[in-house]
């Protein structure tokens, strides 16, 4: 009598071995897929963000971990304008104290300037990134060159910050004393008072953007 096994029965391991093989390779052609549509959707929303990345995985991550922190400060930026109107009372009020605190142990480097793209203080994060001392930067052309080496594209930031009292957002070259890099930075006009009046200076934020 025969013993062996059928051509069915010999058949029927490697036949479901094969199938589970199809199956997990079109789930995960399926994964890659999905995985792929979404990082394209990412570089294309940082691309009408004004950033824009490598055609690599890597640098599209990257540049979105650093645009999503830099929406989270929209939080911290308004709450800084409210500080800021207070600079239309007396500076030795006490309040002042904890946000020029705040401001200068930041470890998001930041400055303010005039309407007149004037320095008028950075705090020590900024004048680690840029290399200046504050006397420096108050030399026309370095605070220039630090805010970008287009210096029409400042002055029409600076113009769009104060006619829409909005944060202005951009990627820009900044040329600080020993480096040229692409930047992203924030422009935010700061009010004067609590009632929306006028404009008194703008604060902007830089976040190095991954290399």
């Amino acid at each position: 009598m025969w013993g062996g096994n059928s051509e069915d029965d010999a058949a029927s391991p490697s036949g479901s071995s094969s199938v589970s093989r199809a199956e997990l390779n079109f789930k995960e052609k399926q994964r890659m897929l999905k995985l792929n549509v979404t990082i394209d959707n990412l570089r294309k929303d940082l691309d009408a963000a004004g950033i824009s990345s490598k055609m690599n995985k890597q640098s599209i991550l990257d540049n979105t971990v650093h645009y999503i922190a830099m929406l989270q400060n929209d939080v911290v930026i308004a709450k800084q304008k409210a500080e800021f109107s207070k600079r239309a009372a007396p500076t030795n009020s006490p309040s002042q104290a904890p946000f020029e605190r705040y401001f200068e142990l930041s470890s998001t480097p930041k400055l303010i300037i005039t309407t007149d793209i004037e320095f008028v203080r950075a705090n020590h994060a900024f004048r680690i990134l840029s290399g200046y001392t504050e006397e420096a930067l108050r030399q026309k052309e370095t605070l220039l060159a630090c805010l970008s080496t287009d210096t029409s594209r400042v002055q029409n930031m600076v113009r769009n910050a104060i006619n829409s009292k909005e944060p202005v957002r951009s990627v820009v070259e900044n040329a600080f004393a020993t480096t040229r890099s692409r930047n992203f930075v924030i422009f935010t006009a700061i009010v004067a008072g609590l009632d929306g009046g006028a404009v008194d200076s703008i604060e902007i934020v830089v976040t190095p953007l991954a290399r």
